[in-house]
């Protein structure tokens, strides 16, 4: 099954970049497995640029793992940001807008604030 499409190493950086537009459960054992298996200190970025839909397991992810590792989302569709705003998952983990950002951990998104409007 291929459930990555690249991982970029740097001595601290694995940048994870997917193949399919749905982040799975099985993608999501995948990168439990690669949190677990990375060296301490690591540093993981997961490059959702190509990502339309993730699983609800994705965010237990999120949540469990950045106790123990650094994981940062990477390109992140707005769509997700807002998703991950409203269900109060942002805090977990750090959001760049490029992988140049990420490798040089400077220029993080900040937390904006959403709001519904009407039409």
């Amino acid at each position: 099954m291929d459930l990555i499409l690249q991982i970029n190493t740097c001595p601290d950086d694995y940048i994870i970049g997917f193949e399919r537009s749905t982040i799975t459960k099985d993608m999501v054992a995948f990168l439990r497995h690669l949190s677990v298996e990375s060296p301490e200190g690591c540093r993981l970025g997961l490059n959702l640029c190509n990502i339309d839909s993730v699983c609800h397991e994705f965010f237990e992810f999120l949540k469990e793992t950045t106790e123990n590792k650094k994981i940062s989302l990477v390109e992140i569709p707005v769509q997700i940001n807002a998703l991950m705003h409203l269900m109060n998952y942002d805090k977990y983990a750090f959001s760049y807008i490029n992988e140049i950002d990420f490798k040089e951990s400077k220029r993080t998104l900040v937390k904006r604030n959403f709001r519904f409007c009407s039409i």
